[in-house]
């Protein structure tokens, strides 16, 4: 379990199980409601960011010549996506985009002291991962916000 991606993809695969799974419970009358909003951050702030989280946790030490991070703290990280898809799909849009920023600054956070450690440099279009993971801190950051309502509704 030394590599990330062993502990992600798996997670992510069951998010998105969970995300999906709105469909068939609303189709055949287990829910009475779906859930756009939950089945959205499910599938992002879930789903594809367990993948993202793999991947990078997994190539971005191979590229700057340093080690993944430790398992205890991998386990941290899945552990704040569990509580961020399982408040998503509960409805409590206030915990779970809080739980994804958490993620966001615990991945990014990650990232950077391997950058600043690096024993090679990575490809040069690597700049490109800072520059989304920057964007996708901003935008998980307006979401908090709309959810704790401290951000008018209309920039989610």
């Amino acid at each position: 379990m030394r590599e990330p991606y062993r502990l992600f993809f798996p997670l992510g695969t069951l998010f998105g199980l969970a995300g999906v799974a709105i469909w068939p419970l609303y189709s055949f009358g287990v829910t009475a409601t779906y859930s756009g909003r939950s089945h959205a951050f499910v599938q992002i702030d879930g789903f594809l960011y367990a993948f993202i989280a793999g991947f990078l946790l997994t190539a971005v030490p191979r590229f700057t010549g340093t080690t993944p991070p430790s398992y205890p703290v991998q386990l941290w990280l899945a552990f704040v996506l569990v509580v961020s898809v399982a408040a998503s799909e509960l409805r409590f849009f206030a915990v779970g985009t809080a739980s994804f920023v958490v993620a966001r600054v615990t991945l990014i956070t990650l990232l950077a002291r391997r950058f600043v450690r690096r024993g090679q440099d990575p490809p040069p279009t690597f700049a490109y991962v800072g520059l989304a993971l920057a964007a996708g801190l901003v935008a998980a950051l307006l979401t908090t916000g709309v959810a704790w309502e401290l951000v008018p509704a209309a920039w989610d």
